[in-house]
């Protein structure tokens, strides 16, 4: 789903309807305070490189088994690479070096610093990088979701020392990562299974998520989403042109009591509703409330036209009742025809504060970015143009006030 087009060239964006000479970066640039973030807001095409590398660098964070190190390192770059420019060319240059970094076939670790031979091992085979990619996923799925991650810091360390860095081919290093993969991913369903039986869930879901809420490791939540017709089938899928229903659970952590439950429903008229999770970006510090948001992947095959991306749903904690306050914001959109290598247009989202403010349900500004590529006058080549606008969300009532041209 996540395909990145190269960045050829950055046109202007529309504010509330009215268009403005500013680039795509990734930060606001009305906040702009180093020299080296002011250059970069006078250019579109540094502006655009920026939101790239951003997108990029928040993709690496979710395979790495130690995120905390890619943060260490990009904060050195920025640092000491990007900041010491005090020209667009050294800029460019510097851009264009960390963005082939981040195209790099990496693992859950970064290649260029591998150090013993077991991941030496697993940056020459593609087949053993995708497998230690699927561990570092699993891995932090399973961080996102444990009552205690410490624990499973020390049992993650364990295993790399005790079981994978004592591997010396790659059949020993492919059978303890799909191993580990598992084992990760198991810890994950018991528990849901477990919370499950605990609140009398008795539907056949066709998907479900597990995550402790955000600055509280005390209440965990947990969701089920299933479909009417699939009660009785062996389906696996979400059919298309049918609601998925959504039960929520807010649960104590230790006890596994339910502190709140809220239904709701995920409309699939036209699209098939392909997986959900719950998002890993802070929605609490966002929104200055008790938040969390579930991310719904979605697709849709027409002829040769494919049609994908993923929404977001954002539920708050209002009182003593978990209220939708966000509804289904396309954060991710893509479209592609087939036989047609240069033809393809995706969008990309982000949610931002408009100003700084501690008020819960402040004003939210979503910024988008489209990056379209169509095929050049040279066989081979393509053209790429981008674009960015800006929404300005408000919260009415209960809710924030979503434009059409934002959700499916």
């Amino acid at each position: 789903m996540y395909r990145l087009f190269k960045v050829i060239s950055i046109s202007c964006f529309v504010f509330v309807g009215v268009a403005i000479n500013a680039g795509a970066a990734s930060f606001d640039c009305t906040r702009a305070g180093r020299p080296t973030e002011k250059l970069i807001c006078t250019d579109k095409g540094l502006s655009g490189l920026d939101s790239v590398l951003a997108r990029m660098y928040v993709k690496r964070q979710e395979v790495v088994v130690d995120p905390a190190i890619t943060a260490a390192d990009q904060k050195a770059w920025l640092r000491d690479v990007r900041d010491k420019c005090t020209d667009i060319k050294c800029l460019r240059s510097a851009y264009g070096k960390r963005i082939a970094h981040f195209n790099e076939e990496n693992a859950s670790f970064d290649c260029d610093k591998a150090s013993t031979a077991a991941q030496k091992l697993i940056c020459r085979a593609p087949s053993l990088r995708e497998a230690d990619l699927g561990v570092g996923k699993a891995f932090r799925a399973a961080r996102l979701s444990a009552p205690d991650p410490g624990r499973l810091n020390v049992e993650q360390i364990s295993w790399t020392r005790d079981v994978r860095d004592r591997c010396t081919n790659e059949a020993c290093l492919s059978k303890a990562l799909t191993a580990r993969a598992n084992d990760l991913q198991l810890e994950k369903v018991e528990r849901i299974a477990a919370i499950a039986k605990k609140v009398s869930y008795s539907r056949r879901a066709l998907y479900t998520d597990l995550l402790i809420w955000s600055g509280d490791r005390g209440r965990s939540i947990v969701a089920f989403a299933s479909q009417d017709s699939t009660q009785n089938s062996a389906s696996t899928e979400a059919l298309p042109d049918e609601d998925v229903l959504l039960d929520i659970y807010v649960i104590d952590t230790a006890s596994g009591n339910v502190l709140q439950r809220v239904t709701d429903k995920l409309p699939s008229v036209g699209i098939k509703i392909r997986g959900f999770r719950f998002d890993t970006k802070d929605y609490t510090a966002l929104l200055h409330a008790p938040s969390f948001g579930l991310l719904t992947e979605y697709a849709n095959a027409t002829g040769c036209d494919d049609n994908y991306g993923a929404g977001v749903r954002v539920y708050s904690l209002i009182g003593q009742a978990i209220v939708p306050v966000i509804r289904d914001i396309v954060m991710e959109s893509g479209q592609s025809t087939c036989h047609l290598d240069c033809s393809g247009q995706e969008t990309y989202r982000t949610l931002r504060l408009n100003a700084a403010s501690k008020t819960a349900f402040a004003d939210l500004t979503v910024i988008e970015d489209t990056e379209m590529q169509s095929p050049s006058n040279t066989p081979g080549e393509c053209v790429g143009d981008d674009s960015q606008e800006k929404y300005l969300l408000h919260f009415v009532g209960s809710r924030y006030v979503i434009p059409d041209q934002l959700q499916h």
